[in-house]
């Protein structure tokens, strides 16, 4: 009878979690953006856009709302590398 309520605790816990990589991503796209030379932003966003992103069972163990603000950080790289290159 003891088990149910631990295990329950234990899944609530892990779905109320942040992923790190989420806030690393962020933070990567502020870095980026927040540089004003290409060399800059590339060395900023190079971990970021270089890497191959959310595994597929990500998908599966990630909130909509994560998965949607780590594509927002990767394509806010993007845009600012973008921008640097145009200018």
């Amino acid at each position: 009878m003891i088990q149910f309520p631990i295990m329950f605790l234990s899944i609530w816990a892990a779905l109320g979690r942040e992923d790190p990589r989420i806030a690393e991503a962020e933070a990567i796209a502020e870095a980026t953006c927040a540089c004003v030379y290409l060399a800059c932003a590339m060395d900023a966003s190079g971990q970021l856009l270089e890497g191959r992103g959310l595994e597929q069972e990500d998908y599966a163990n990630l909130s909509e709302e994560q998965i949607a603000r780590y594509g927002a950080a990767v394509e806010a790289a993007r845009a600012c590398v973008r921008a640097q290159i145009l200018e």
